[in-house]
């Protein structure tokens, strides 16, 4: 029962990595973020994008979160 469980999460966070607004919110439930994964609504962001040379989402600072120790 544990291991479908846990069979079912993984696939459905690979689900969701699909899209890029879905792999924004499938790495805030990675870092143990689940409530604002499913709330936020990443956005696209244009002028990060062509500075960066890719696709950039971002979350509006109500969803920010900080990981690790820096």
């Amino acid at each position: 029962m544990l291991i479908a469980f846990i069979v079912i999460i993984i696939v459905g966070l690979l689900g969701m990595s699909l899209s890029a607004k879905n792999a924004v919110r499938a790495r805030m439930m990675i870092d143990g973020h689940p409530v604002a994964a499913v709330t936020c609504h990443p956005r696209y962001t244009k002028d990060g994008s062509q500075a960066l040379g890719g696709n950039v989402y971002t979350i509006s600072s109500k969803y920010a979160y900080k990981t690790g120790t820096t």
